[in-house]
Protein backbone atom coordinates (compact mmCIF):
# COMPACT_ATOMS: atom_id res chain seq x y z
CA UNK A 1 0.00 0.00 0.00
CA UNK A 2 2.88 2.37 0.75
CA UNK A 3 4.31 1.82 -2.73
CA UNK A 4 0.93 2.68 -4.26
CA UNK A 5 0.73 5.81 -2.13
CA UNK A 6 4.20 6.97 -3.15
CA UNK A 7 3.49 6.29 -6.84
CA UNK A 8 0.21 8.20 -6.74
CA UNK A 9 1.72 11.14 -4.85
CA UNK A 10 4.61 11.36 -7.32
CA UNK A 11 2.31 11.19 -10.35
CA UNK A 12 0.00 13.85 -8.90
CA UNK A 13 2.91 16.08 -7.82
CA UNK A 14 4.25 16.10 -11.36
CA UNK A 15 1.03 17.43 -12.89
CA UNK A 16 1.50 21.07 -11.80
CA UNK A 17 5.17 20.91 -12.73
CA UNK A 18 4.23 19.69 -16.22
CA UNK A 19 1.53 22.34 -16.61
CA UNK A 20 3.94 25.11 -15.61
CA UNK A 21 6.54 23.74 -18.00
CA UNK A 22 3.94 23.59 -20.78
CA UNK A 23 2.98 27.24 -20.27
CA UNK A 24 6.60 28.32 -20.20
CA UNK A 25 6.43 29.43 -16.57
CA UNK A 26 8.99 26.81 -15.59
CA UNK A 27 12.07 25.74 -17.49
CA UNK A 28 15.28 24.29 -16.08
CA UNK A 29 14.26 24.37 -12.38
CA UNK A 30 11.03 22.59 -13.27
CA UNK A 31 12.88 19.90 -15.14
CA UNK A 32 15.24 19.43 -12.21
CA UNK A 33 12.31 19.18 -9.79
CA UNK A 34 10.64 16.67 -12.09
CA UNK A 35 13.79 14.51 -12.19
CA UNK A 36 14.17 14.68 -8.41
CA UNK A 37 10.57 13.48 -7.98
CA UNK A 38 11.23 10.62 -10.41
CA UNK A 39 14.47 9.62 -8.71
CA UNK A 40 12.74 9.63 -5.32
CA UNK A 41 9.90 7.51 -6.73
CA UNK A 42 12.35 5.02 -8.22
CA UNK A 43 14.34 4.64 -5.00
CA UNK A 44 11.29 4.51 -2.71
CA UNK A 45 9.39 1.96 -4.79
CA UNK A 46 12.49 -0.17 -5.21
CA UNK A 47 13.00 -0.20 -1.44
CA UNK A 48 9.35 -1.02 -0.78
CA UNK A 49 8.57 -3.63 -3.44
CA UNK A 50 12.06 -4.69 -4.48
CA UNK A 51 13.74 -4.23 -7.82
CA UNK A 52 11.81 -5.19 -10.92
CA UNK A 53 12.91 -4.64 -14.50
CA UNK A 54 9.81 -2.52 -15.31
CA UNK A 55 11.05 0.21 -12.97
CA UNK A 56 13.86 1.05 -15.40
CA UNK A 57 11.76 1.85 -18.50
CA UNK A 58 9.33 3.73 -16.28
CA UNK A 59 12.16 5.92 -14.99
CA UNK A 60 13.32 6.55 -18.56
CA UNK A 61 9.78 7.36 -19.73
CA UNK A 62 9.40 9.79 -16.86
CA UNK A 63 12.46 11.69 -18.08
CA UNK A 64 10.77 12.38 -21.44
CA UNK A 65 9.03 15.78 -21.39
CA UNK A 66 5.22 15.57 -21.46
CA UNK A 67 5.29 11.76 -21.42
CA UNK A 68 5.79 12.06 -17.68
CA UNK A 69 2.27 13.50 -17.41
CA UNK A 70 1.03 9.92 -17.65
CA UNK A 71 0.53 8.05 -14.34
CA UNK A 72 3.42 5.73 -15.15
CA UNK A 73 4.65 5.19 -11.59
CA UNK A 74 1.19 4.11 -10.49
CA UNK A 75 0.81 1.76 -13.45
CA UNK A 76 4.29 0.34 -12.89
CA UNK A 77 3.67 -0.37 -9.19
CA UNK A 78 0.30 -1.99 -10.01
CA UNK A 79 1.98 -4.18 -12.64
CA UNK A 80 4.83 -5.26 -10.34
CA UNK A 81 2.48 -6.03 -7.44
CA UNK A 82 0.16 -8.04 -9.72
CA UNK A 83 3.08 -10.04 -11.16
CA UNK A 84 4.46 -10.78 -7.70
CA UNK A 85 1.06 -11.95 -6.45
CA UNK A 86 0.72 -14.13 -9.53
CA UNK A 87 4.15 -15.64 -8.87
CA UNK A 88 3.25 -16.26 -5.20
CA UNK A 89 0.06 -18.07 -6.23
CA UNK A 90 1.98 -20.20 -8.70
CA UNK A 91 4.57 -21.08 -6.06
CA UNK A 92 1.88 -21.93 -3.54
CA UNK A 93 0.22 -24.22 -6.12
CA UNK A 94 3.53 -26.00 -6.74
CA UNK A 95 3.99 -26.59 -3.01
CA UNK A 96 0.49 -28.05 -2.72
CA UNK A 97 1.14 -30.45 -5.61
CA UNK A 98 4.36 -31.68 -4.05
CA UNK A 99 2.89 -32.16 -0.57
CA UNK A 100 -0.47 -33.49 -1.78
Amino acid sequence: MAAYAIAIVCDVAQLPVNLMYLTGALTLPGQALDLVIDAAAFVATTLLIGFHWTLLPTAVLEAVPFADALPSWTVCVAFVVARRKQAERATAGDVRQISG
